[in-house]
């Protein structure tokens, strides 16, 4: 699982929506410390988007009575035939707010549609709380239904800069494969490859956020979108099933030389060692062929 990254010394904006489509009308986030005692509770602020459609909505795109508070990677709930639905936006234009992922019907005149996100701005912890193992509650309810959620956090000096974005999506479809996808597509190669990659270096029992730059997984950032649009179908001739396997060796080749040579930290203390704290162990990332 991911770790959400706080800032030691400034506060940090973070936030949920309910997968399952609940809105909620109260909410409350708690930051707990390794121990389980509380380390901030801070106020949670829900969202005020609540609207209606409109023809000419269809199944990839709402016409919305207001667009205020709307905006691309917006969550929203759209109640249709008395079922929830949960969207993205992925494009505005004008009322319409395109949709990331087409609906299975069409919304009809008057359906309700509401925002989802919840944020909350957690203080800034100081540089004794630098570490891992905290973890984030949310609580939330609609005044029938409640909920909660978890996730994983650490206190960080610098945040991880992910190293790939959606235009380095789009450089790789159109130079190496003369193909053109749309920017939600992008966005989500991008989104996939970034958790690939922090998510090899936790098994190694690191973290990302110890490494002095993000810059040192380039190489298995490019490799990594090759491997992910292999697996939507966009690769270089042969077999998928060839393509992939081969695209994943060489992406977890170049993890395994990412994590070998790059300046690490740690005992999270804010010093790196140079190649001391790089080459203090190997890590070996299990590939079968």
């Amino acid at each position: 699982m991911v770790e959400i990254e706080l800032k030691y010394d400034a506060s940090t904006t973070i936030a949920h929506f309910d997968a399952e489509g609940l809105v909620p009308t109260s909410a409350t986030c708690t930051v707990h410390r390794p121990d389980g005692t509380v380390q901030a509770s801070p106020v949670v602020t829900l969202s005020a988007i609540n609207t209606h459609c409109n023809a000419p909505s269809n199944t990839t795109f709402l016409d919305l009575d207001s667009i205020t508070g709307v905006t691309v990677g917006t969550k929203l709930a759209v109640t249709s035939y008395g079922v929830t639905y949960v969207v993205t936006v992925a494009r505005i234009d004008g009322n319409h707010a395109h949709l990331q992922d087409a609906l299975p019907i069409k919304p009809q005149n008057n359906d309700t549609v509401k925002g989802l996100l919840m944020t909350a701005s957690v203080p800034a912890a100081g540089s004794a709380a630098v570490g891992s193992g905290y973890r984030i509650v949310w609580a939330y309810s609609d005044g029938s239904a409640s909920a909660q959620a978890a996730y994983q956090a650490a206190v960080v000096r610098w945040p991880w800069s992910a190293p790939v974005s959606g235009a380095d999506v789009r450089s790789v479809l159109a130079n190496t494969y003369q193909e053109k996808k749309s920017e939600a597509f992008c966005d989500r190669i991008a989104q996939l490859v970034n958790e690939r990659i922090r998510g090899a270096v936790q098994r190694t029992g690191r973290r990302p956020w110890l490494y002095l730059s993000g810059l040192v997984f380039n190489e298995a950032a490019r490799q990594g979108i090759r491997y992910a649009l292999a697996e939507e179908g966009v690769y270089p001739g042969g077999d998928a099933i060839s393509a992939q396997r081969e695209l994943r060796f060489a992406f977890d080749d170049a993890i395994a030389s990412a994590l070998t040579a790059a300046a690490y930290d740690p005992n999270a203390d804010g010093a790196t060692d140079g190649g001391t704290a790089a080459q203090s162990a190997l890590y070996t990332i299990q590939a079968v062929r």
